[in-house]
């Protein structure tokens, strides 16, 4: 990788380590900046839940790729509709396992 490329990269980096930047890590990891302290970021999901992260595991600035209208990012998802799918999917396994006995 060239020197320039190198320096690119990490302008971006820097650039991306601000509060309230949803950002992407090396392993894939999205989550909304909710707090910087020296080497460690606070990044934060959706639904909340924060976690801790070396800050140079921060790769770029960037928002989760979710589907149009999702209401995902604002921290509103449907729980009640994800609750019925898992019960309905748990409900029809559980009908498969008994026409197989």
């Amino acid at each position: 990788m060239g020197k320039k490329q190198r320096e690119r990269e990490a302008a971006k980096r820097t650039e991306a380590l601000a509060v309230g930047n949803w950002v992407m890590t090396r392993a894939g990891f999205y989550g909304k900046i909710a707090e910087i302290d020296g080497d460690v970021v606070v990044l934060e999901t959706p639904l909340g839940d924060e976690s801790l992260w070396d800050a140079g595991s921060v790769v770029v600035q960037k928002e989760p790729p979710v589907a149009e209208g999702s209401t995902l990012l604002d921290g509103s998802l449907e729980v009640d509709a994800l609750d019925d799918f898992v019960e309905t999917e748990l409900y029809n396994d559980v009908e498969e396992e008994d026409t197989d006995a």
